[in-house]
């Protein structure tokens, strides 16, 4: 008996059919689970759902999607701009919202993209920030101070390595490869201080529940996974690390979430940490730091000299413009950071600090004279 297996495919309602063309919200959905859903990766879809619900599906979210005309995809971009949300936040919104629009028009739902005649988030705004080299050599001096022992040793690798903080916050101590550790059978002459990054540290949502957990994934590319060779004072960061994980493993609420035991960078209790609670930390040392600066001003009679906000990525930054500064070529640069092409070192990391400019000047003058 020959059986056949029969296909139910829901059909999606025409553009020609007002009354059944779907709302954004529920397009999005459908969007999600049929073009996104095991093709990209799961922090991927954390970060749309996380923009969609926070920006769209209460605001604009109910209108159908043939309400939506150039000016109103327009008017949501320009509103992002105001509130000061920096312009890769806003090109990951056009993003979405593009390619959800082009796979509606794919579907006959509606006659033209919105989105495509819109003016797309400036790809020029640069939302980077390098500190000086005053603010980097203010900062380093002010986390000596024992109160900031339980993360200065994060922020000194992040200075001196240029990783990423999931890449951090992924490292495990067998990533960790200490000179003075290494055992003459290695048969290196002059052995080398290294780390290998080998994953990066992800939190995604629960399926079914609104929890999250978190993963250690591969890094962006493949020219992410890379060694990075080890400066002394990072070394001496990581030896302090060590030092202070020993404390928190003598303690009886020491208990590593299984399959991640060994992180260099986990909590008091040994579960990992989230990117999160190091900005909290730097917060807290920079709030420090302009609040001796200001108690400084008010005994001497100088102006104070604050340190602005900071975020972690500001010291891969300073990180790459430090490089370059120093003369160390960009193809070596390029290895460091991981980055999958000499062009995108040279793009993100042009920046010359004022001090290097003002001496560049000066040398030409001379050169003149």
């Amino acid at each position: 008996m020959n059986r056949t297996t029969s296909i139910t495919i829901t059909s999606l309602p025409s553009a020609s059919d007002q009354a059944c063309t779907p709302t954004l919200n529920r397009w999005f959905d459908i969007w999600m689970n049929t073009y996104k859903l095991g093709r990209i990766k799961p922090t991927t879809m954390d970060t749309y759902r996380a923009l969609y619900d926070r920006h769209i599906r209460n605001s604009v979210g109910t209108h159908t999607l043939d309400e939506f005309h150039p000016i109103h995809i327009q008017k949501i971009y320009n509103d992002f701009l105001n509130k000061g949300y920096s312009p890769k936040y806003l090109s990951t919104l056009h993003t979405m919202l593009n390619n959800m629009f082009k796979k509606a028009l794919a579907n006959e739902l509606i006659a033209s993209n919105p989105c495509a005649l819109t003016d797309r988030p400036g790809s020029d705004i640069s939302d980077h920030r390098v500190l000086t080299i005053g603010e980097q050599l203010a900062l380093c001096e002010h986390m000596k101070r024992p109160r900031f022992r339980h993360v200065e040793p994060a922020v000194t690798t992040l200075l001196g390595t240029g990783l990423r903080i999931g890449e951090l916050l992924a490292l495990k101590w067998s990533d960790i490869h200490i000179a003075d550790d290494m055992p003459g059978s290695y048969g290196i002459p002059d052995p080398v201080s290294f780390l290998t990054v080998r994953h990066t540290l992800v939190r995604v949502k629960n399926e079914g529940t609104p929890g999250t957990h978190f993963l250690l994934q591969s890094p962006k590319t493949k020219s992410s996974l890379r060694s990075i060779p080890l400066q002394d004072c990072v070394v001496e960061a990581l030896r302090r690390q060590q030092a202070l994980q020993l404390e928190y493993r003598k303690r009886p609420t020491w208990s590593p979430y299984p399959g991640f035991e060994g992180l260099v960078f986990c909590g008091r209790h040994g579960q990992p940490q989230w990117r999160s609670t190091i900005v909290a930390n730097i917060n807290t040392i920079v709030d420090s730091y302009n609040k001796t600066a200001e108690k400084v001003s008010d005994t001497t009679n100088y102006p104070a000299s604050h340190i602005e906000h900071i975020l972690p990525h500001a010291f891969r930054h300073t990180f790459a413009t430090r490089s370059l500064e120093a003369g160390i070529p960009p193809k070596v640069v390029q290895h460091w950071l991981g980055h999958a092409s000499i062009k995108m070192t040279l793009d993100l990391y042009t920046h010359v600090s004022h001090d290097l400019s003002a001496q560049y000047m000066h040398m030409l003058e001379a050169s003149l004279c």
